[in-house]
């Protein structure tokens, strides 16, 4: 009869998958789908990349390796008992089975995770980037400028005009970035 508890775990474990695949669960950045909090999005300076996230290395926790233990564990319990392993016996494949399942599952997910990218920058990244001027920034007015890729509403420090195509640096953060020319102080 321990077959049958296997292939309930095994099953629910697929039925979780299967959700967790087709609704999205823990895929992404910033998503609460990691149990417990160990989620590991970070802010990286290296690489180029200054500012964007590096992304998650696949969390031991998240669904969908929990998921693959459930139908590992499932399967190899369930195989193991079919083939009268004994109770000890049965239990050790569906442990080794499910272990297995779950790494592969966590270094697929960390797979897709290091190929991703976003546009986040951090506000704090922006401060002393250079950019250029994507609106003319009249003096005492607001324009715009791109910096790593990100467009943000930008004010000038002096009464200058600062036109299109004009290479600006970052001086100060806030609702409204203030930049000055790229070539000055």
């Amino acid at each position: 009869m321990n077959w049958l508890i296997y292939a309930v775990i095994g099953a629910s474990g697929m039925l979780f998958l299967l959700l967790s695949l087709m609704l999205g669960g823990d895929a992404g950045h910033g998503d609460a789908g990691d149990v417990g909090g160990l989620h590991t999005d970070g802010v990286s300076v290296a690489g180029g990349g200054v500012g964007h996230d590096v992304g998650d290395l696949g969390s031991w926790f998240s669904l969908k390796v929990l998921s693959g233990f459930a139908v590992g564990f499932g399967s190899g319990g369930f195989i193991a008992s079919v083939l009268d392993a004994g109770t000890i016996g049965s239990l050790a494949s569906a442990s080794v089975c499910g272990a297995a399942i779950a790494a592969a599952a966590r270094a697929i997910i960390g797979m897709f995770h290091k190929n991703e990218s976003t546009s986040h920058t951090t506000e704090q990244a922006l401060l002393g980037r250079e950019g250029v001027v994507s609106q003319t920034i009249l003096s005492g007015r607001t324009g715009e400028v791109e910096v790593d890729g990100v467009y943000r509403a930008a004010r000038s420090t002096g009464e200058t005009e600062l036109k299109v195509g004009a290479a600006v640096r970052v001086v100060a953060l806030g609702g409204t970035l203030t930049v000055e020319p790229a070539g000055k102080g």
